[in-house]
């Protein structure tokens, strides 16, 4: 199980794969989409197993969530928000505001979580990708906001919002249907409101810890089983969309 700065992954995830050592490594999986089909290699030719740690999916709001999507409960998905804004550059490791360690700031970190989401919630790909990425906070060479566009192979509509400065925390999350509305606080409460009802708080099912979830579904990757754990063809895909955010 690696947990280790993004700029190692890579290198110590081929090393114990090339050994027969499967491996778990934490989001973001490299830094580059070079580095992750790099690791794919690895694994494939070595046979080991790679998984990587993308955990908010096993977050019981976006079970939750993805149930009322594929049962259409309130009809097509149309539209996702997702504003995030938070004190990114305080009480952080040197290598972790630096981009050719890091792999980039805000959105290499945030949007990793809200893009696995996305594939997670609605098994669609991204098709089309725009985004204004800058820093005017400081001299670090990461992002430290960006908004960001993306269109759905699916035809959903995806609008992010990522701001590092010193403001109110806020993380927020908004998805419109044609039926209804569907809003998570903090990545952990989930509200629902049919049309023409007031929002509820969902009733969720924390049977497992997501940390203990995880470990179990790497668990059925290693006993060839069916699992949910994350795999490099998803997380790669991750990365190749924040490269194209970040370009």
């Amino acid at each position: 199980i690696l947990n280790l700065p993004h700029f190692l992954h890579k290198d110590v995830t081929i090393d114990c794969l090339e050994s027969g050592i499967p491996v778990l490594v934490e989001k973001p999986m490299a830094v580059s989409t070079a580095e992750c089909v790099a690791m794919e290699n690895a694994a494939k030719k070595g046979g080991a197993k790679l998984a990587i740690g993308h955990l908010q999916r096993f977050f019981p709001c976006y079970r939750e969530l993805r149930k009322i999507i594929e049962n259409k409960e309130m009809g097509r998905l149309l539209l996702m928000t997702e504003t995030r804004n938070t004190d990114y550059f305080t009480n952080r490791p040197a290598w972790f505001l630096e981009k050719k360690k890091a792999g980039g700031g805000i959105v290499m970190n945030y949007c990793a979580h809200t893009l696995d989401k996305l594939f997670y919630l609605s098994d669609a790909d991204v098709v089309k990708v725009c985004a204004n990425v800058d820093n005017f906070l400081n001299d670090c060479d990461i992002e430290a906001q960006a908004q960001v566009l993306l269109r759905m192979s699916d035809g959903v509509s995806v609008s992010l919002s990522y701001c590092s400065s010193r403001i109110n925390y806020s993380y927020e999350t908004y998805l419109y249907f044609t039926d209804g509305t569907a809003k998570i606080e903090n990545g952990k409460y989930l509200w629902t409101a049919k049309k023409g009802e007031e929002f509820k708080r969902a009733e969720l099912n924390y049977e497992k810890d997501p940390i203990e979830w995880q470990m179990c579904e790497f668990v059925k990757l290693l006993n060839n089983e069916s699992t949910e754990i994350v795999q490099s063809d998803t997380a790669t895909k991750v990365i190749s969309v924040i490269e194209q955010i970040l370009s």
